[in-house]
């Protein structure tokens, strides 16, 4: 029986909790059908060829073999996501949310429970008013501290989620269904493990024109096909003056 030889990505999940780092997940949606598994029990499956990456160290595909007469894998939202996500649990005080928001340049985090369950998401704007207590406690060092709030006073309830099988038209359809920019992808326990937007998913739609250079330089002729007739001109009469 012929084989053929697949990529799949690697996930990872990190949670950070009020001690820090919780706990940090590797998992894979398998494409031999298997649903999701973790990274040590596929790096253990016999089907599994090598990992792929180029500068091994992070590990982010394998290469599996699965059968030729196996059905063709579509392209699931596994596979567009990015391969890392930050996560935190709702004992976490929002101030530390909010720096570390900021110092990784991320506009919020999803929330997840104590099994990995996604159960809502903190956003930049939710922690607004926690910057704002911040700058004014600052100003008034003689004022007794307020309690900090923490990640479960201020995050935004509910998850919005989709399994990390799911094709690219399911996942666009949930978009619009539920009126949203981004989706949390979870396994088959209902962990999280990524973070799909619609971005994301956009990108891997070949039917999506292509055309925002060629439809920018005719918005801008001289900025993308050297001089326009306008410049010209203009060139033409400085030449007439310094002749």
């Amino acid at each position: 029986m012929e084989e053929d030889k697949v990529t799949c990505g690697v996930r990872t999940v990190v949670v950070y909790g009020p001690s820090g780092m919780q706990r940090q997940t590797r998992s894979v949606h398998c494409p031999a059908g298997n649903g999701t598994v973790s990274l040590e029990h596929c790096e253990t499956c016999a089907a599994r060829v090598a990992t792929v990456a180029s500068a091994d160290g992070d590990r982010t595909h394998l290469a599996c073999r699965v059968d030729a007469e196996h059905p063709a894998r579509a392209v699931t939202v596994s596979e567009l996501m990015p391969r890392t996500v930050v996560a935190v649990r709702p004992e976490l005080r929002a101030d530390v949310v909010l720096l570390a928001l900021v110092e990784h340049d991320r506009g919020g985090a999803p929330v997840v429970d104590e099994a990995g369950r996604p159960i809502g998401m903190v956003s930049i704007t939710d922690l607004l008013d926690e910057y704002q207590a911040m700058r004014r406690a600052a100003r008034s060092p003689a004022e007794p501290p307020s309690r900090p709030r923490l990640v479960g006073d201020v995050m935004s309830s509910g998850a919005y989620t989709i399994p990390d099988g799911a094709g690219v038209e399911e996942a666009l359809a949930e978009l619009t269904r539920r009126n949203v920019k981004r989706l949390m992808v979870v396994g088959d326990r209902g962990q999280l493990v990524g973070i799909i937007t619609a971005i994301d998913l956009l990108r891997a739609c070949p039917e999506l024109p292509r055309r925002s250079s060629p439809a920018l330089a005719e918005a801008h002729p001289c900025r993308f096909h050297g001089q326009s007739a306008t410049g010209e001109a203009r060139l033409q009469d400085r030449e007439r003056l310094s002749a």
